[in-house]
């Protein structure tokens, strides 16, 4: 008893370092995305697909974990998650051609999407309702905080020796150690149920969240917000390379400016939620980001774009926790299932972040770039305030 109750404690730090475990391949991307194109001899705008490709097939994966979720444990669920992102890294580390990159970088994204719902799910089943905000804050502090320390990995790996390094150097340690972590700390739940279910059972938990207004109005807006919020994670390190021409070394110096921006926001909303209330948090925080977000990719002189992503990044941290406290509050009876289709919301955000950024950068500029941005997320905005309602 004593050890299950200590075990216990250990839950939050365990999900904190799962989750973390999903950032260093994504980091990769987005610091060394020029040179993984010259590798294969494409430009930016092309080689962002592989991005678009993985945030697809998360959708779908997530959608099925919604099912799964209800019929296997969530710890044994989320282990296989960080192996499979272990095991995508170690493919971008041998792959011979662009062709072969686009088939084994989209297994991170089956590893995410198997990652962020039992996470989710997990802080919901083991913790109560006002400790959630505050370690779903500490989830978004440790993917920012392993962010920063990737910055400056990655560089140290691409100077030793390349793009390919910096994922079998990286990647792999960070998803090992979260395994072990995630073994030993979190305790069996005693909720999770067993193989012997029927379909019907598989299928309940989406019946609950379709009927659910609020939830799949949340589930909207979760899409369009992260829609953004994944552009400017892609694009905007590429844009000072490009149009401020800052090298990778200093763009990981700038990178701890914004990580620690974010990660004020989520402590700030993990522990003011229950006072300021999530949904209010959620529109306040969209509308600012959608506001910022056109001076960052229009403004010509670098430091009035940096202090607004300074800016965007404490509201994004605010959105990042506000956005999804609110939404696993909306069904506690079909919580798994929930946190699956959320994890397929973001992802489908992602894919259109992705798609769409890409789009735009073929055929326009970033001054188009920042403003049909901005656009999107007050449209979240909109969708939160009007469409979802505060649970108690």
């Amino acid at each position: 008893m004593v050890e299950m109750q200590s075990r216990g404690r250990m839950i939050t730090p365990a999900v904190v370092f799962a989750r973390a475990a999903t950032t260093p391949i994504s980091r990769i991307t987005g610091l060394l995305l020029i040179e993984i194109g010259l590798a294969f001899n494409q430009p930016v705008g092309v080689i962002i697909q592989i991005r678009t490709v993985q945030s697809i097939i998360a959708v779908v994966i997530a959608l099925l974990m919604g099912a799964i979720s209800v019929k296997f444990k969530h710890k044994t669920l989320l282990i296989w998650g960080i192996l499979i992102i272990a095991i995508s890294a170690v493919g971008c580390w041998i792959t011979p051609s662009f062709s072969f990159l686009l088939l084994v970088f989209p297994l991170a994204g089956i590893g995410t999407a198997m990652v962020q719902p039992m996470t989710s799910s997990l802080v919901g089943e083991h913790l109560p309702r006002e400790k959630r905000s505050g370690a779903i804050g500490w989830m978004m502090t440790g993917m920012a905080s392993m962010s920063v320390l990737g910055g400056f990995i990655i560089n140290y790996l691409n100077g030793m020796g390349g793009w390919r390094l910096a994922f079998i150097g990286f990647a792999v340690p960070v998803a090992l150690i979260a395994t072990v972590f995630v073994y030993y700390w979190i305790p069996r739940s005693e909720g999770e149920t067993s193989s012997t279910q029927g379909s019907e059972g598989l299928l309940s938990g989406f019946k609950q969240v379709t009927s659910n207004r609020s939830a799949l109005s949340c589930l909207m807006g979760m899409v369009v917000s992260q829609t953004t919020w994944q552009a400017i994670l892609l694009f905007w390190a590429t844009f000072y390379r490009q149009q401020f021409k800052i090298d990778i070394g200093t763009l990981v110096f700038l990178g701890i400016g914004t990580t620690l921006s974010y990660i004020g926001g989520n402590l700030f909303t993990g522990k003011y939620a229950n006072l300021l209330g999530r949904k209010r948090l959620a529109v306040i925080s969209l509308l600012l980001s959608g506001v910022f977000m056109v001076p960052i990719f229009t403004s010509s002189n670098f430091l009035v774009s940096y202090a607004f992503v300074l800016l965007f990044a404490i509201v994004g941290g605010i959105r990042a926790t506000s956005t999804q406290s609110h939404t696993m509050d909306q069904m506690p009876g079909a919580r798994g299932t929930l946190m699956s289709c959320m994890s397929a919301a973001i992802s489908l955000g992602a894919a259109l972040g992705a798609a769409i950024g890409g789009y735009i950068l073929l055929g326009y500029s970033y001054v188009e770039f920042g403003y049909v941005f901005g656009a999107v997320n007050i449209l979240g905005a909109l969708v939160f305030a009007f469409l979802t309602s505060e649970r108690k």
